[in-house]
């Protein structure tokens, strides 16, 4: 099969090279002799020695190498998009030959939607000058969705001019199943851990919670009974007691709604975001703004909702802790089936673009918002520079996506 394939592979560089004037073959010469040697010309330097039959036989002898035998998608087109030689597997995968593959262009072999495609694409090319790339999913043989990626990269000749395209076509599929799986297992693991919050919060609530109002019931009773015949310090001792029960009923209620937010599940986001701008609210002199008027959060997955819900309180804490701010906004909103959500601040604000490439000081919540995001196919950026405060934004599917 090889050995038959090469064979034709010479004689569609023979066609190609010696094809009348305006025809596909027109610029065939020059265009593979750039693809394959590096270079195009009439120079004594582009020639090997010899002559132009040397210099043909090397050409031929050359793209039976590169094209004959690679064991991949390759093809070679001019800059009207004509294809001038390809790989025995882009062949087949055309349903023709090698030799009438020659000439035709991706108009003449795919559906209207992937010639589109692949002509923007070589566009794109020739006119930047710049290798590109494409990716993109279609049924296979079986019916199964199939992901190719496409490197297209410009041929040029030695006056600088690009004579095509060389591209080169890969199955990507088994990398995308394998990143399909991995935000699956991101998402599973997200989801155990908020269960085993809502386990450590309900906890707390019942059975920490029930304990602390026995002890609470009792001092007072105690409380009464001394303050018939109060005996000195005792009573006082007692009220001091009851206040620290209190506070630590206070601590684990916050602890709770920390761990897991209550109102989420009884108010949902939107209700949940605003209490938790109204708590913090109390306990700071920062201004807070909040606005979830736009908000129709009926579709939204759990999993989702709790993401936003951890990223606005992380953007929050950071705002009001790191940031020095004086104003900080809120804003949640959804259209057209995605949930979307900023909270910015006008603080002292910090290198983003270098904390984000790793070459600042490492900030674990910003990489959780990343990770976490991605779980759920959405997209999280922060922007930021010094003296001009931050923006934390999230653009997050309903249901019906990934995110389920």
């Amino acid at each position: 099969m090889t050995k038959k394939i090469s064979e034709e592979g010479i004689g569609e560089t023979e066609a190609a090279i010696a094809a009348p004037e305006g025809g596909a073959g027109d610029l065939s010469a020059p265009l593979l002799q750039a693809a394959l040697f590096g270079r195009a010309g009439g120079g004594a330097a582009s020639r090997p020695r010899g002559g132009k039959a040397v210099e043909r036989k090397k050409l031929k002898g050359r793209e039976k190498a590169l094209f004959g035998n690679v064991p991949e998608v390759a093809w070679v087109k001019d800059r009207e998009g004509r294809f001038v030689t390809a790989s025995g597997m882009f062949a087949e995968a055309c349903g023709v030959s090698q030799r009438d593959l020659v000439g035709k262009t991706d108009w003449d072999i795919w559906p209207r939607d992937l010639a589109e495609r692949y002509t923007a694409n070589d566009k794109e090319v020739m006119d930047s000058g710049q290798p590109a790339s494409i990716s993109f999913s279609s049924p296979g043989p079986d019916g199964l969705a199939r992901w190719v990626e496409i490197v297209n990269t410009p041929i040029v000749g030695e006056n600088g001019e690009v004579l095509g395209t060389l591209g080169i076509s890969r199955d990507v599929s088994a990398y995308k199943q394998a990143a399909s799986r991995l935000q699956r297992v991101s998402r599973q693991v997200i989801l155990a851990r908020e269960e085993e919050k809502k386990k450590i919060s309900n906890m707390l609530h019942d059975e920490v919670g029930s304990l602390i109002m026995r002890i609470n019931a009792a001092l007072c009773l105690v409380e009464e009974e001394l303050g018939e015949k109060p005996p000195g310090s005792a009573l006082t001792r007692i009220r001091e007691a009851k206040a620290t029960v209190g506070d630590l009923a206070a601590a684990i209620r916050g602890i709770c709604y920390d761990i897991r937010p209550p109102s989420l599940a009884v108010l949902g986001l939107g209700g949940a975001v605003t209490e938790l701008v109204r708590r913090l609210g109390l306990c700071t002199e920062t201004r807070i703004d909040c606005d979830t008027a736009l908000l129709d959060e009926k579709k939204g997955g759990d999993l989702v909702k709790i993401i936003i819900y951890r990223m606005i309180q992380e953007a929050l804490n950071n705002a009001l802790k790191h940031a020095g701010a004086k104003t900080v906004k809120v804003r949640l909103g959804s259209s057209a089936g995605r949930l979307r959500f900023s909270v910015s601040d006008d603080g002292k604000g910090f290198d983003a673009d270098k904390v984000l490439a790793g070459k600042g000081k490492p900030t674990l919540g910003l990489r959780i918002m990343r990770e976490e995001a991605g779980s759920v196919c959405a997209e999280v950026s922060v922007s930021s520079q010094p003296g001009f405060g931050t923006v934390v934004s999230g653009d997050f599917p309903l249901r019906g996506t990934h995110a389920d």
